[in-house]
């Protein structure tokens, strides 16, 4: 998690941004933006695309929700402010106290660092709830979903389903999902005329080694009207967002927005450090 924990001074008075990150300097030069990517992208490929990805989910998120005219209360914000810390603290334990530990790894006051926590988890609330919404504008299924690991398996496992095999007494990974018809391909055209009880399978998506099973649990009908934010709430506490849910909004709404998330290709910026 990267925090912004202050303000340049170039900003907070009103002057042009700065184009150079001055806490990284030489003399009377600092570190300019291009190079801190480009030497992040080289080293640390998996971890920027993480952070590409994060950056674009919660402006896309942020324009989802004024078109859908979905926000979080600062109240809603507060609360998951203070279990977090909550949590923090708790991690603890005795070994040092928040307003330390946030100095020695964050560089910046506890005040600082939870203005800079409340704000993504705001952002990660938001982000949830105009994904769920996507979802539920259609018919949607409530799933079980079974990891296996190889193709072979799957249609193994996916035959004992059909003759009635309780998955819960198999060494695989199980959980539950709400997905639609705008699911990702081929998932979404197979839910469309299944019925309860229904096993769907076996799939694989693009990019990924293991192979999974569904078995539909229930149908539900859509919303003739956006659904009240109450109604979103309290459905992403009943079920939270699962990896095919947030997979399938996710490569929706780069289609929609004709948005990209791939790497840079600035490894060797033209200077490094330049006048501040």
């Amino acid at each position: 998690m990267g925090l912004a924990c202050s303000t340049p001074s170039s900003v907070r008075e009103g002057k042009p941004k700065s184009t150079s990150l001055q806490s990284v300097r030489i003399g009377e030069e600092a570190l300019t933006p291009f190079a801190f990517v480009s030497s992040a992208e080289f080293l640390f490929p998996e971890e920027m695309q993480s952070v590409r990805r994060t950056i674009l989910r919660a402006e896309i998120a942020r324009r989802e929700g004024l078109r859908l005219n979905i926000e979080v209360p600062a109240t809603e914000a507060d609360e998951a402010l203070e279990a977090a810390l909550r949590n923090l603290r708790a991690e603890l334990g005795n070994q040092t106290d928040l307003e330390s530990w946030c100095r020695q790894r964050w560089g910046c006051s506890l005040t600082q660092f939870a203005s800079a926590l409340k704000q993504r988890l705001s952002a990660n609330l938001l982000y949830q709830r105009v994904m769920r919404a996507w979802v539920c504008q259609g018919p949607t299924w409530e799933v079980q979903v079974i990891g296996v690991g190889s193709q072979k398996e799957a249609e193994e496992y996916f035959s004992r389903l059909r003759l009635g095999a309780d998955p819960r007494t198999w060494d695989f990974p199980i959980h539950q999902e709400l997905l639609a018809e705008t699911s990702l391909a081929p998932i979404g055209p197979s839910l469309k005329n299944s019925t309860e009880g229904d096993v769907l399978g076996p799939f694989q998506l693009p990019g990924d080694e293991n192979w999974f099973l569904l078995r539909v649990q229930k149908k539900r009908s859509p919303s003739t009207d956006l659904l009240p934010q109450a109604v979103l709430k309290d459905g992403l506490v009943d079920l939270p967002p699962g990896p095919l849910e947030s997979r399938s909004w996710w490569e929706a709404m780069l289609r929609r927005y004709t948005a990209s998330e791939s790497p840079s290709a600035i490894l060797n910026p033209p200077r490094s450090f330049v006048p501040f």
